[in-house]
């Protein structure tokens, strides 16, 4: 079942009319713990707030949540976990090179080949 939510929030995503409706789905999972639905919040929230003024808190949350599967060791997390460190996400990750290249071999040994192209930032 989890599965299939997650793949109806990544293809609902783009849908602006059913946007929020999904992550009402996820909820029960991330707040279980489990690594892919804390993800998607995460990825969720992120970018919900990317670009807009004032939106700090969800994209700390966002960071949480992103971090607490990265550090369950779910790669995909990991990835999205050394982007934000390269780029500065939130007021709670500032850009920390060390960190990010932490992050994206992490994910580049758990199994995600596109975090390979982070390590070059």
């Amino acid at each position: 079942i989890v599965k299939g939510i997650i793949i109806c929030f990544a293809a609902a995503a783009d849908n602006k009319a059913s946007y929020h409706k999904p992550i009402q789905t996820i909820l029960p999972a991330s707040n279980a713990g489990y690594a892919p639905a804390l993800h998607q919040h995460g990825y969720y929230l992120m970018r919900r707030t990317y670009g807009k003024v004032g939106q700090w808190a969800d994209m700390n949350k966002a960071a949480d949540l992103i971090g607490q599967a990265a550090s369950m060791g779910y790669p995909v997390s990991q990835m999205t976990l050394g982007e934000m460190y390269a780029k500065g996400y939130g007021t709670t990750i500032m850009i920390d090179w060390d960190e990010s290249l932490k992050w994206y071999e992490a994910a580049v040994r758990n199994g995600e080949p596109a975090a390979k192209e982070g390590i070059w930032l």
